[in-house]
């Protein structure tokens, strides 16, 4: 086996192990031969590692529109524009239908008197109101004139005297009664009623009377 290396232009150093020794042997090289013949294209190499980054090179001429592309997903929302100008008024719409009844809406001021209205036809009659409640005794009134003569009465019954009316029974007779602080209560159809005083205020003082035989 013999290994050669080139140490320089002039020399080279072989190496030779065919007779088991080791030698060295010095060489001056010649002069250079000619040219030979372009040798074949060998085998392409593996790349090499990318070179670094070249300066930017001059703008090229614009090319032609591509096609359109995919619809690209939604951007994000971009900032409130300024508002614009107002536009003109559009033509009337349509009449919309009739929406649901509002609530009732606050009690409003109250507004200047107005003229008085022209009277008004009379209504119809209401309905007869409740029983009133007792009202007090009125003054004695000028003696009337002689009425007729009357059927038979019942007659007048009087039962008692009472403190006040709170004490008269739920429930009476006809002709029955009950005084109360100088008054007489009776029985009328359904319900106590006061009559006035049974007892009239006294006369005026009669003349003296003659004067009796001794």
């Amino acid at each position: 086996m013999t290994d050669i290396v080139l140490v320089e232009e002039s020399q080279t150093v072989v190496v030779s192990d065919e007779l088991g020794t080791s030698e060295i042997v010095v060489v001056t090289a010649g002069p250079p031969g000619a040219k030979g013949d372009k040798g074949d294209i060998g085998e392409t190499g593996p790349a090499g590692p990318a070179g670094p980054q070249g300066p930017q090179g001059i703008q090229g001429p614009k090319g032609d529109t591509g096609d359109t592309g995919p619809q690209g997903p939604q951007g994000i929302q971009g900032p409130q524009g300024l508002k614009g100008d107002t536009g003109d008024v559009g033509p009337q719409g349509p009449q919309g239908i009739q929406g649901e009844t509002g609530p009732q809406g606050p009690q409003g001021i109250q507004g200047i008197q107005g003229p008085k209205g022209d009277t008004g036809d009379t209504g119809p009659t209401g309905p007869q109101g409740p029983q009133g409640i007792q009202g007090d005794v009125g003054p004695q009134g000028p003696q009337g004139i002689q009425g007729p003569k009357g059927d038979t009465g019942q007659g007048l019954t009087i039962l008692g005297t009472l403190n006040d009316p709170s004490e008269l029974p739920p429930s009476g007779t006809e002709g029955q009664g009950y005084t109360i602080a100088g008054d007489l209560w009776v029985w009328l159809s359904t319900a106590w009623v006061n009559v006035g005083q049974i007892q009239g205020p006294a006369g005026p003082t009669g003349p003296t009377g003659a004067t009796g035989a001794t």
